[in-house]
């Protein structure tokens, strides 16, 4: 079995807000999609594996999500569901 992400699935939204002024977040989606032009269509497992983050073990989904406001970036980690 495997795991997904309920946001990236449409399940859920990301609901966030900037450590730095509180306003809502906007989700820009899977840090992995930004890594370079074919990212979305490499194999996920074997981009968790080298994106640096902890996301792979943990069964998380990082996603990238910017303050419209101040302009800081947070990186966002949601736990992934397993699939049934």
């Amino acid at each position: 079995m495997g795991y997904i992400c309920s946001v990236c699935n449409g399940l859920t939204t990301l609901h966030a807000a900037c450590s730095n002024c509180n306003h809502p977040l906007d989700d820009y989606g899977r840090i992995d999609d930004l890594w370079g032009a074919y990212s979305p269509y490499q194999e996920l497992e074997d981009l968790k594996m080298t994106n640096g983050f902890e996301d792979s073990r943990k069964h998380q989904c990082v996603h990238i999500a910017t303050c419209p406001i101040c302009g800081k970036v947070h990186y966002i980690s949601i736990d992934e569901q397993q699939e049934m």
